[in-house]
């Protein structure tokens, strides 16, 4: 039988090229062998091709450091001049988040998407790499599964919301049916898709084409996935939260302890995908693997095992409490970003304390 083939879409920050595949296929494996499965790769099960944009955004970036003047500058500059009383906001969060790399540089890129005109370069390039690959696996009777992580899933969204109608009419080349090219899965891991939709105002994807098919409405793929942890600091506000009916939402709110400067990061797609939980419901779908009670409840033990076991609960009241003091989040309110970014901050801290 032809292998399935897994196209992934990295998140925020600098991605080199392969480094996604490295991250899902290390998360995957370990997740494997939580559930007994101790010489499975799942690189060798599947066809993993991986669509990269980070490239693009680095080069933003340097352009933005290059730049004489603020970063917030230079985002007036290539949006348009377009941000308003937002700019000096934004100067604020490039003082606030200048010691820590990691949050610095995942905010940037969320603006840089969602307020920029580089959104629709990326968006267009990813569509067309994805339309050739569905008609290849079309073609070739292959199952096509893709997987968007973190502002991928964004990227992802929109991309698809542009690309796919419900029905296709005769001669129309730019678009694809959800009525017969759909393909098999999507996978929104550390879905950030409402969130971006407040800067884009592209299509929301609360009513977008963008899910299960189902007798209700026919979507773009057969079954959809939506996976979160309620300590991922970039979910704190517009999770995504639309019915799903082939497929399923998935939650989890286990935290590990990483050997790197971060101590812990539950936004981390090789975290992701080292859940069981999610794993054994990816391999399921993917190559039809089937994991019985015991073997489930042994994977989980297992892997809580591996998890910080401090007072989460405690840091989940608090987390909760950041997302109560944001104050206006309505759709259509740039703020909403800014303080949930601000949110987040005060959220990995907390949970990096856990990890101390």
């Amino acid at each position: 039988m032809s292998k399935p083939v897994v196209l992934l879409v990295h998140g925020m920050g600098t991605h080199q090229p392969g480094n996604m595949t490295k991250e899902f296929t290390k998360g995957v494996n370990e997740a494997a062998v939580f559930l007994g499965l101790n010489s499975f790769d799942i690189s060798e099960k599947v066809d993993l091709k991986e669509y990269n944009y980070s490239e693009k955004l680095d080069d933003i970036r340097k352009k933005a450091a290059d730049h004489q003047g603020s970063i917030s500058e230079y985002l007036q500059f290539i949006s348009g001049g377009g941000l308003g009383s937002i700019a000096s906001k934004l100067s604020s969060m490039e003082a606030k988040f200048g010691n820590d790399e990691f949050l610095y540089t995942h905010w940037l890129d969320v603006f840089y998407y969602g307020l920029t005109y580089h959104n629709e370069e990326i968006r267009a390039e990813w569509a067309e790499e994805l339309n050739k690959l569905i008609l290849f696996c079309h073609k070739n009777g292959r199952k096509l599964h893709v997987v968007g992580h973190s502002l991928g899933t964004a990227i992802v969204h929109d991309a698809l919301a542009k690309l796919y109608r419900e029905e296709v009419d005769f001669g129309d080349t730019l678009h694809l049916s959800a009525k017969s090219e759909r393909f098999e899965s999507l996978w929104m891991v550390a879905n950030v898709s409402r969130l971006l939709f407040i800067l884009t105002r592209f299509t929301d994807p609360n009513h977008s084409i963008v899910h299960d098919s189902n007798p209700d409405m026919l979507g773009c793929s057969n079954y959809f996935y939506n996976v979160g942890n309620k300590f991922d600091p970039f979910l704190l506000v517009k999770r995504y939260k639309r019915d799903i009916e082939n497929g399923r939402h998935i939650c989890f709110g286990e935290v590990r302890k990483r050997d790197d400067d971060l101590k812990v990061n539950p936004h981390d797609l090789t975290e992701y995908m080292a859940c069981p939980d999610i794993t054994r419901l990816f391999l399921y779908r993917t190559l039809g693997y089937k994991f019985s009670i015991t073997v489930q409840d042994e994977a989980r033990k297992k892997y809580r095992a591996t998890t910080i076991q401090g007072n989460l609960s405690e840091a989940e009241e608090k987390i909760s409490q950041f997302v109560n003091d944001l104050g206006d989040i309505q759709p259509n309110n740039i703020s909403t970003v800014i303080n949930s970014f601000e949110a987040a901050k005060k959220a990995i801290k907390e949970v990096r304390s856990l990890a101390d």
